[in-house]
């Protein structure tokens, strides 16, 4: 596409010819590496510039448009500092954005416990939705809504209830695939290195592969499942925000207990140990592996559990959605404390997942706009001494 004519306000454009289709499909595959994208996107662009457009019957190459462009010059005048300063943080996002890694390694921060020993270093700082195409032409904020994550190999998964779908990144950021799902999701746990477990509102659980896109299996199970894990070749699924489902992968239940409370939504498993988030009453609960009440832990910085995780030494990392933090507790309930908070952009903070193979952190928010990836270091064995 070629612009005709002096920097006035009218301009003419001559349609675009096949040789400008050819450099286009270049420029996708060196930037994109989606053709289809970025075809759809001049077609979206030139259907809004021709909407109103007048045409001139007298040329049959030429499309007459008239277009109304600014003086960029005097509109920057016209700029507060504040706005310039604004347009340049954006330009500067933009530029981090291209591959959607906003941010790399920063320099590992302690832990801000006495009695918690170790640190904590962002590898990547993902933006959440659309693509650098479609941000540079400013349009209208994606709607997310995330209830849940989880890390799978290389891989980061996001669960987005709003828009029924998973969002996969590679876990730099780059390679941002949807897999669309059949109803609205309510959480997801990782059975290997391929396959997702994810609950859904109507009463039934999906084992999906990430890669190849496709359901493997449906369970149908005792009622709404909320929270979900996966341990021993079992599934441990919160159903009704009241009871614990042991199932196998052919929906067979294997035992059936209560929850500790009636409002019990996140759940997550080690070997021997079960724990669950109480929302409701700002409570963390550690169970045996046949529901009994082990320790609980409340604070003042835990309100509104939601996600939470466990690491190798049996820590465990809560999702404190209405205080904005994350929430370390000790392996015995003993001891706490606030590993992320608000300066560190959490903002509702609601999924959590650990990946114990190289204790990597990914944190996200209820509607969010970027996940966190961290790289946790534990000094020796025990993050608490």
């Amino acid at each position: 596409m070629r612009l005709n004519g002096t920097s006035d306000t009218k301009k003419r454009i001559i349609a675009i010819s096949p040789d400008d289709m050819n450099m286009y499909t270049e420029i996708a595959k060196t930037v994109l590496h989606n053709v289809d994208l970025l075809q759809a996107e001049i077609s979206q662009i030139m259907t809004r510039i021709l909407k109103n457009t007048t045409i001139d019957s007298k040329q049959r190459a030429d499309v007459g448009v008239n277009l109304t462009i600014p003086d960029i010059r005097e509109e920057y005048s016209q700029k507060t500092n504040g706005d310039r300063e604004d347009e340049a943080n954006y330009r500067s996002a933009m530029h981090d954005d291209e591959m959607g890694i906003v941010a790399k390694c920063e320099a590992p921060a302690p832990f801000n416990d006495v009695s918690f020993e170790g640190t904590i270093s962002l590898l990547c700082k993902i933006r959440i939705g659309g693509n650098w195409f479609r941000k540079l032409l400013r349009p209208k904020k994606e709607n997310l809504t995330i209830n849940d994550c989880a890390i799978i190999g290389e891989s980061v998964v996001l669960l987005d209830d709003y828009n029924t779908r998973l969002i996969i990144y590679n876990k730099d950021g780059s390679n941002k695939r949807d897999i669309k799902l059949s109803s609205k999701p309510w959480c997801i746990a990782v059975i290997n290195n391929s396959d997702v477990a994810v609950s859904f509102n109507q009463s039934y659980i999906e084992i999906i592969d990430i890669h190849k896109k496709k359901t493997n299996d449906k369970i149908v199970t005792s009622g709404d499942p909320f929270g979900i894990s996966y341990q021993n070749e079992l599934l441990y699924v919160v159903i009704r925000l009241q009871k614990i489902d042991v199932m196998g992968f052919t929906g067979n239940i294997i035992r059936s207990f209560p929850c500790p409370s009636s409002s019990v939504w996140y759940i997550t498993t080690d070997s021997e140990r079960l724990f669950l988030a109480d929302y409701s009453q700002d409570t963390l609960y550690c169970c045996d592996m046949y529901g009994s009440v082990t320790w609980t832990f409340t604070d003042d910085k835990l309100k509104y559990p939601c996600g939470v995780t466990v690491d190798l030494t049996g820590n465990v990392y809560v999702a404190s959605n209405s205080s904005d933090k994350v929430v370390v507790v000790s392996h015995d309930g003993e001891h706490s404390t606030e590993l992320l908070t608000r300066e560190d952009e959490l903002k509702s903070p609601v999924g959590i997942c650990f990946d114990k193979s190289n204790n990597h952190l990914l944190v996200c928010n209820t509607e969010p706009e970027y996940a966190f990836l961290y790289d946790v270091n534990h000094k020796e064995n025990d993050m608490f001494v």
